[in-house]
């Protein structure tokens, strides 16, 4: 089912200059205080997903290989600033997987379907959010598929912030073995990629996932060989030493990620996995403790059906979507201050994550704007 696309501005209760210990807002205390509906269509069965920037103030809107950019006008209202239509060949075959730098001007393009459904060549793409020019990080001349016989290329995905001018991506290279992803650093300087350090896993292409922390300088990623090889799960690995070792172990497939995604300040990590459907989405949960040295597991609460979550700007808090057919006075948005404890309902509504497949992470904005889509018929008021 399409939704319609609702944009809501999540504030403090009180004088935003109010803080917690420590300098965090008091999440507890928020409210929502302002919702605009819009009228786009994004989710699943169609090819539309809308991806919020860093700061809050733009949007884009990407229909099949259409980028339209949305900005807040001088009233506050959300409006088309400008539309941009790609190569389906430099935007991907996917509306997913859209990542804004820390700083707002790029924007990485999707490698996954082109990757894993299409067996295209794959290389790391970016888009500048101003001048909308395309640029091809890691062009190496080839087309085709990596399973051709003369394919000669390199099959680089899975694209991730590291800083405003720093990606890391995953690379394989078919004349090796496929089984050893290595890990790539590329800056914006138009040098060359350099080799981080090589994944090994038990089976070929079966790490296709990172999400990276600039506060812990650490890296996630994903085994899933398909099986039941006991590495699977999720790994890290300081980026300082290089020693992967085995946060989570996860036999079954539905726990498997889908995303992972770390908190601001590097503590936690949120796994989008598989493991139940609500009208087509996927149920996230926390994983990965505070305490590294006890590989403390903080699962989600099993009475609610999380359909999407996201991190807050600062800290560890957590807003998530919560969609209940039996009891739907308890579906809507929730805060909770940090994984593990109560949320409380800041907005009741049928809402879900508001990309093509719902494995992104639900984007909380450093003006703690949140965008998300809206199941239900008609106009929002608030």
């Amino acid at each position: 089912v399409a939704q319609m696309l609702t944009l809501m501005l999540v504030l403090a209760l009180g004088t935003p200059d109010v803080l917690a210990q420590g300098d965090l807002p008091i999440y507890d205390n928020y409210i929502v205080l302002d919702v605009q509906d819009l009228p786009l269509r994004a989710g699943p069965p169609i090819q539309s997903s809308a991806h919020l920037s860093p700061d809050g103030t733009r949007f884009v809107y990407v229909d099949g290989s259409t980028f339209c950019f949305y900005m807040l006008d001088d009233n506050n209202v959300w409006v088309e600033e400008a539309c941009t239509e790609l190569d389906r060949e430099i935007s991907g075959r996917d509306t997913e997987e859209i990542y804004w730098s820390p700083d707002g001007q790029w924007l990485t393009l999707p490698t996954y379907r082109d990757a894993f459904v299409f067996l295209y060549d794959t290389d790391i793409r970016i888009l500048n959010t101003e001048t909308f020019e395309a640029v091809v990080l890691t062009q190496d001349q080839t087309t085709g598929t990596p399973i051709d016989l003369d394919y000669s290329g390199f099959f680089d995905i899975a694209p991730q912030w590291l800083d405003d001018d720093t990606l890391l991506f995953l690379r394989y290279i078919p004349d090796y073995d496929l089984g050893y992803a290595h890990l790539m650093h590329i800056d914006l300087s138009g040098s060359e990629p350099q080799e981080v350090t090589a994944l090994t896993a038990p089976s070929r292409v079966s790490i296709y996932l990172i999400a990276a922390s600039r506060a812990s300088s650490e890296v996630a990623y994903n085994i899933n060989d398909f099986g039941s090889a006991p590495e699977n799960g999720i790994w890290t690995m300081g980026l300082d030493n290089l020693e992967p070792e085995q946060a989570v172990a996860i036999e079954e497939g539905p726990d498997l990620p889908q995303n992972l995604a770390y908190s601001a300040n590097g503590s936690y990590l949120l796994n989008i996995n598989a493991r139940g459907t609500v009208y087509g989405t996927t149920v996230s949960s926390v994983v990965v403790g505070v305490d590294r040295a006890t590989g403390e597991i903080i699962p989600r609460d099993d009475s609610q059906i999380v359909i999407g979550a996201g991190w807050s700007p600062e800290g560890s808090a957590l807003a998530y979507l919560v969609n209940n057919p039996e009891n739907p006075e308890s579906s809507g948005l929730y805060i909770s201050p940090a994984p593990g404890e109560p949320g409380h309902l800041v907005l009741a509504g049928q809402f879900a994550p508001p990309t093509s497949s719902q494995r992104m992470p639900l984007v909380w904005a450093n003006n703690d704007t949140i965008l998300i889509g809206n199941r239900a018929e008609g106009i929002l008021l608030i």
